[in-house]
């Protein structure tokens, strides 16, 4: 575990990343910690992972939905600037918030998802990153080539293993988390970025991150596929 933070901050996947590793008492007491904040029962996520064609998603179920079903969050950053007692009080979630949201309520959501084939989504992200000035590393995709920003250390949150570590990563309360340990990377990337940056940082062993990326997709109620957006 890294200094500055805690056990109940990392995944206890990352924590544990021997083979045939099993949990002690106190991480299993850790991990079912429920924080008293809870959302409405039956609230949907859709799990918004990036450059995946989730926008179209989000769309829709902005269309389809009466107005006020549906929380306005839609980063981390966002849900830093929401009303605390409103942040549990809507039925669906829409957002790039990581496996992290469940935890944060304390309950179950049903889950959607979508994926994207790795090479499309990064190639995707990264001319995203290069038009967004907004971007924390609009800079450097302005710099380099797609290879070379593929290969730069700085940028290895937004390429290794991207959306296994989206599906993976579970903080108990991220916000927190972020704010209390990362406090001048927060100040200057924001919650959203500094979040993600951690994310990069655990599950070492690719095998602990593909069983609990296989794990959470399959405790998912749907999940779909950028090529088969239609069907899906």
């Amino acid at each position: 575990m890294r200094p500055g933070v805690s056990a109940r901050g990392v995944p206890w996947a990352a924590r544990h990343v021997g083979p045939g590793s099993v949990p002690s008492r106190a991480d299993q007491e850790l991990d079912a910690f429920t924080p008293t904040l809870r959302a409405p029962p039956q609230a949907i996520y859709f799990l918004h992972i990036a450059k995946t064609g989730g926008t179209s998603v989000h769309r829709f179920l902005e269309a389809a939905l009466p107005p006020g079903r549906m929380s306005p969050v839609r980063t981390w950053d966002d849900f830093a600037r929401l009303d605390p007692e409103a942040r549990g009080r809507y039925q669906v979630f829409s957002a790039h918030l990581m496996d992290s949201l469940e935890p944060y309520f304390g309950s179950a959501l049903a889950t959607v998802t979508l994926l994207r084939d790795p090479v499309e989504r990064t190639v995707s992200h990264y001319a995203h990153v290069a038009r967004d000035a907004a971007s924390p590393l609009h800079a450097l995709a302005q710099r380099l080539s797609f290879a070379e920003f593929c290969r730069h250390p700085d940028a290895r949150w937004l390429i290794e293993n991207y959306q296994a570590r989206q599906l993976a990563g579970r903080f108990d309360d991220a916000l927190a988390l972020a704010i209390s340990t990362r406090s001048s990377e927060v100040a200057r990337l924001g919650v959203a970025a500094t979040l993600e940056r951690m994310l990069a940082e655990c599950f070492d062993d690719a095998d602990v991150l593909r069983a609990r990326a296989s794990a959470r997709l399959n405790s998912c109620v749907a999940v779909g596929v950028t090529v088969r957006l239609d069907d899906t």
